[in-house]
């Protein structure tokens, strides 16, 4: 007789596998040979499981619990037999009939939601698109919160990326702004439909990136020409300005969608791109499109295989040349350092100027030292070598977020020398996180004049719209908007005149534009479209920029 010891019951032969599975030969225990008498079958409890050996124990069989589902013996899997087979469907073809009608259906709906979207002059434009890659224009009310973190624009490029965004007002006379009574109704920057008899100026600047703290500032410049500028023309029967303005996001792929948009919605004249690659991207389209435009980009190339397009910034030698004036006449005698970026065009070209200047009024340069954009995040080597050189007077062509660190690591080095810099400078005492007190007695060149009573309207108009005190970039907009408002008004533009109609007029009259406003007295355009006015310097005190 044989027993399985896994649940008990008894066979006169051995069988193959026991009814609970078991086919283990040292699971079956052995009660009579053949001829004896069978003993009752025995139902014991099985061994409790042993989970360590003894030494020199002999071996004992794992354990294996009762149930036949926990059993770890394998199952033998009998297939069962196939039904038999059916004879297949045949598909209906409904489902097919109706995905040709319901895409039939797609494609005439879109295209008539092309067809809808074309713009008279045959570009696209689609608000839900545009609004989802950022293109559609900003409204007024927008609050754009991104800050610049790092640098403006084209630096890892070679370019020089001094940002001022502009927008569009003018003074009621031909020669010199003045600031009218203020309205706060105004036009929408969002609005997809020109106001009939107002003037119609885009603006492109860079509201969101690493640039935003110089387009907010533009913006906000622009707008606040523009609700002057319409109270004088209410008050006087006279067209006034709707501005719409469009984000680049510092990015020149950006600037030229910001273009094609403004183009489709009708705008006569164009303030921006603010920085200098942007510009030079828009530059070639609006020359072809014969578009007028008026740019707070400083470098020389932005105006090169063009003739439309025109700075309110003056140029980077202008600035070199000025400052080494300044300093030859107010720090005389004193040794000069000079730290910029050497890959970068803007750092280059004042510096190159400077240094010119500077040897030309006598003065001569203790120290020259460089950085490029990948090494711009520690000056340590260059502040310690000015330091080591006994340079009195440090000239820094660089931009505020470089600047803020240079003067952070030279006051941990106790070196204290006057720290000079250009309008690249503007944007450092709003930079978040930036100690203040480190930028007291900072000099900078300042195309803002802060002198009358001009400047001071300004300013007090700004801060009580803005809740903060202007900086160059805002007045430089709130100038580009009046040249432009002032030569359209002068020149009897009127809003039923196409671009081309626009751009012939107002190429005739800068030529004896004369301009006085915030940034410029007396400031006239060359032939090339730069700018000829006098930067001027303000030192850093208590917060503020002051006439020195």
């Amino acid at each position: 007789m044989f027993k399985c010891k896994q649940c008990g019951r008894v066979y006169a032969a051995l069988p193959a596998a026991c009814e609970c599975g078991n086919n283990v030969p040292s699971l079956w225990e052995v009660t009579s040979l053949p001829g004896q008498q069978a003993a009752p079958p025995q139902y014991s409890q099985p061994e409790q499981p042993q989970y360590a050996q003894q030494p020199n124990a002999p071996q004992q069989q794992a354990y294996v619990p009762q149930q036949p589902s926990y059993a770890p013996q394998q199952q033998t899997y009998t297939p069962q037999a196939a039904p038999p087979a059916q004879p297949p469907k045949k598909k209906s073809k409904a489902p097919l009939i109706v995905g040709i009608v319901v895409g039939v259906l797609v494609l005439l709906a879109a295209a008539f939601f092309i067809l809808k979207a074309l713009n008279d002059n045959g570009t696209l434009s689609i608000p839900f698109f545009d609004t989802l890659f950022g293109t559609a224009a900003n409204s007024a009310d927008d609050d754009e919160d991104d800050k610049p973190a790092d640098k403006k624009d084209g630096k890892k490029n070679g370019e020089k990326d001094k940002d001022k965004d502009e927008e569009t007002k003018a003074a009621p006379t031909d020669a010199e702004t003045t600031v009218g009574d203020r309205e706060e109704e105004t036009t929408d920057g969002g609005e997809e439909t020109p106001v009939p008899g107002n003037y119609r100026i885009g603006l492109i600047g860079p509201l969101t990136g690493d640039a935003a703290i110089y387009g907010e500032s533009v913006k906000n410049g622009a707008q606040l020409a523009v609700e002057e500028i319409n109270a004088f023309a209410a008050a006087n029967g006279k067209p006034g300005i709707e501005l719409r303005w469009e984000d680049d996001a510092f990015d020149a792929a950006r600037a030229v969608t910001a273009y094609n948009t403004l183009t489709a919605w009708g705008m006569q004249a164009l303030v921006g791109p603010v920085t200098t690659v942007n510009a030079i991207e828009v530059a070639s389209k609006a020359n072809t499109d014969r578009v007028f435009c008026v740019t707070t980009a400083s470098a020389e190339d932005v105006t090169d295989n063009n003739d439309v397009m025109y700075q309110v910034c003056y140029t980077d030698d202008a600035q070199g040349i000025a400052a080494a004036d300044y300093i030859a006449g107010h720090f005389g005698g004193k040794k000069v350092g000079v730290i910029y970026q050497n890959d970068d065009v803007y750092g280059q070209d004042v510096a190159a100027a400077f240094r010119s200047e500077l040897t030309a009024k006598g003065e001569s340069v203790v120290y020259e030292g460089t950085f490029t954009y990948d090494t711009s995040y520690d000056f340590s080597v260059q502040l310690k070598a000015a330091q080591a050189a006994g340079a009195q007077v440090l000239f820094i062509p660089v931009y505020y977020t470089e600047a803020a660190v240079m003067l952070k690591q030279s006051a941990d080095i106790d070196y204290h020398p006057v720290f000079f810099g250009t309008d690249a400078l503007d944007g450092l005492l709003s930079l978040e996180g930036f100690d203040q007190s480190l930028a007291e007695g900072v000099f900078m060149m300042n195309e803002f004049n802060l002198d009358g009573s001009f400047a001071l309207d300004f300013i007090t108009h700004y801060k009580e719209k803005y809740g903060e005190h202007p900086n160059m970039f805002a007045a430089l907009a709130y100038d580009a908007v009046n040249i432009l408002y002032g030569m359209m008004h002068t020149s009897n533009v009127t809003a039923d005149m196409t671009a081309q109609e626009v751009c012939a007029v107002l190429k005739d009259k800068i030529s004896t534009f004369v301009y006085n406003g915030l940034t410029c007295k007396g400031a006239t355009w060359n032939a090339d479209g730069a700018v000829s006015k006098r930067p001027s310097a303000v030192v850093i005190l208590n917060g503020q920029y002051v006439a020195p």
